[in-house]
């Protein structure tokens, strides 16, 4: 019986979505950096134009609206964070300095044996890790932002 419903279930002929197209033209004057993004809610496209400005379209509307000054911020905000991660870089080594000193090692924050093999892949798997979130925090931040959230 369940075979015979499968067999019957397989026969039937999908129903196929009518495909739609359509084109989004930029403002007159204006190139498209990349490819166009949907925003989080699926209602606005957003795209960034040669004016180094983001364009916000509602799907639901034929005019683009210019973003200006969110692109830039983004920009600025990646600059902060790599600024940070130099100056962090440096003051870490300042901290390390005295701790040598202060202890007389030359390892004194040693966290696993000389001898531990996998230690410098597992640092490389850190360090991978620590730029993918960075770098996703960075981009979701900056696209939140870019949306008005």
């Amino acid at each position: 019986m369940l075979f015979a419903l499968g067999v019957i279930r397989l026969r039937e002929t999908p129903v196929l979505a009518a495909t739609v197209r359509f084109t989004i033209a930029p403002p007159p004057g204006i190139g498209v950096n990349g490819r166009p993004e949907l925003s989080p809610d699926g209602r606005r496209l957003v795209f960034s134009g040669s004016d180094s400005n983001l364009w916000l379209r509602a799907l639901d509307a034929l005019k683009v609206a210019r973003e200006s000054g969110n692109y830039p911020r983004a920009e600025r905000l990646g600059t902060l964070v790599a600024s940070g991660l130099i100056v962090g870089e440096s003051l870490f080594g300042v901290l390390n300095a005295g701790l040598i000193v202060a202890f007389n090692n030359d390892v004194p924050l040693v966290l696993v044996p000389e001898e531990f093999a996998p230690a410098r892949a597992l640092g490389v798997i850190a360090f991978a890790a620590l730029v993918v979130w960075l770098y996703a925090w960075l981009a979701r931040h900056a696209r939140y932002r870019a949306f008005g959230r």
